[in-house]
């Protein structure tokens, strides 16, 4: 999943030329927005646009068999003798069935080191991710494209075993919430807040490096954020 799809391609172009047979599968915010522009590329095989942890499993399934049936994977960019198709993509409103990251796999450590960090501290910190999915149509922004515009949630119950997770098997202490609009479902938010304080986690510390709609609250909620330690609110209008 990438951001800067030039540099990308020419990593792609660098992986086929020392070998041939490799596939390569794009995905990420401009391949999701733009993916009639890329399917092209000489080094671009397939793309997944939106979500891809499903999908990416899906097309790992297909791959292996003699004749793919890439109509079956969500999300999917494909090439055929006239040009590409394309499938919707994957915008479940299960999201719990998504399994929380394997961070041993991700090696976070690792990002830590390079400088991943927002208004954070530089090591024990980590990105979470509450609700997916943005109504609005801000002209910069790629979000709608990558997760839908209908705001779907998690279970307060996952997210509160994802945060007691990082903070007892990874140490993490401070959390950042990457949603897109992590209040707009203001009651399920207010749910969110309460069920932080209840965790009562000593030295935890929470922000919203992408901010939140300021239209998108009330003075109650204000003051759970305050309460389940929401330090770094950022905020747009």
């Amino acid at each position: 999943m990438v951001a800067h799809v030039y540099g990308s391609v020419r990593n792609s172009s660098g992986c086929e030329g020392n070998k041939p047979s490799v596939v390569t599968v794009m995905g990420g915010a401009h391949a999701s927005s733009y993916f009639e522009r890329i399917i092209g590329t000489p080094q671009i095989d397939f793309i997944i646009r939106g979500e891809a942890e499903r999908s990416f499993g899906e097309f790992l399934d297909q791959l292996q068999m003699t004749t793919p049936d890439w109509t079956t994977v969500k999300g999917l960019v494909y090439p055929v003798d006239d040009g590409y198709e394309y499938n919707e993509p994957d915008l479940s409103q299960d999201l719990d069935s998504i399994k929380i990251p394997d961070y041993e796999a991700i090696q976070l450590e690792r990002y830590e080191k390079v400088g991943y960090r927002w208004n954070s501290p530089p090591t024990g910190n980590a990105p979470i991710w509450v609700t997916r999915g943005c109504p609005y149509r801000c002209q910069y922004c790629a979000a709608p494209d990558l997760n839908g515009r209908p705001v779907r949630t998690h279970s307060i119950e996952y997210m509160m075993d994802w945060i007691k997770y990082l903070y007892d098997t990874r140490k993490v202490r401070w959390f950042n919430i990457i949603d897109d609009n992590f209040t707009y479902h203001v009651k399920y938010a207010k749910e969110f807040c309460r069920a932080v304080i209840d965790l009562n986690l000593k030295g935890v510390g929470f922000g919203t490096p992408n901010g939140v709609r300021m239209e998108r609250g009330d003075p109650e909620l204000w003051q759970l954020m305050k309460r389940g330690r929401l330090e770094d609110l950022n905020g747009c209008a």
